[in-house]
């Protein structure tokens, strides 16, 4: 099963979400209700401190009307974003994808990206979603079908991921040690074959990204 989260951070072009939004259960986070309303789109359960929204003035919009509201104290130990993950997994969902997750305040995104790990530890799938990017985390071995036109980077979330081996990619490795720091995983390209990534032990960030 899976949930979409919508947060406030930006989105550009609308278009783009309506597909990833279809038939999802849709849990809105605070500020992404202004993105929901640009949508048309009333979320499944809406949730947060309501700081980065004019509640009143959402609820004369109808845009909430027949969602679940939880309502939150401004003074909490957990972004709204946060919460609206432990929300999702607590309702069994095991795909969840995060839009309107960069972009604003940094801190915000790093601690969006940075819940993509929380959701690995959990056992559930957890990406973010944009119109140039789709992040994930892995801490096993992948493939990835080709992408045309499209960059995939690879970013270590530890120390060290140990002996990655890169097949059927531009620029390909064999038994690296990818460590914290290191640039050599950033803008690789898909060939015509499914991408080969490997590795003994570590956390990798990967973006699949657009120029």
């Amino acid at each position: 099963m899976e949930a979409v989260i919508v947060s406030g951070g930006e989105i550009k072009d609308y278009s783009f979400y309506k597909d990833i939004l279809k038939d999802k259960y849709i849990i809105c986070a605070d500020g992404g209700i202004h993105h929901l309303k640009m949508l048309g789109i009333t979320p499944d359960l809406f949730l947060g401190d309501f700081d980065s929204c004019d509640y009143s003035q959402i609820e004369k919009s109808g845009i909430i009307d027949g969602a679940e509201i939880e309502k939150y104290k401004i003074e909490k130990d957990a972004t709204d974003t946060h919460i609206a993950v432990d929300t999702a997994i607590k309702k069994g969902f095991d795909t969840i994808t995060i839009i309107g997750a960069l972009g604003g305040r940094y801190d915000h995104a790093l601690a969006n990206i940075f819940l993509l790990k929380y959701m690995l530890e959990k056992g559930v799938l957890g990406k973010i979603v944009n119109e140039k990017n789709e992040i994930f985390i892995t801490d096993k071995p992948l493939d990835i079908m080709p992408r045309d036109g499209k960059k995939l980077s690879l970013i270590p979330l530890c120390n060290n991921v140990l002996g990655i081996t890169l097949k059927n990619l531009k620029y390909p490795l064999y038994d690296f040690d990818l460590k914290m720091g290191d640039t050599i995983g950033i803008s690789n390209e898909f060939t015509d074959k499914k991408a080969s990534i490997t590795f003994k032990e570590g956390i990798l960030l990967v973006v699949i990204s657009n120029d």
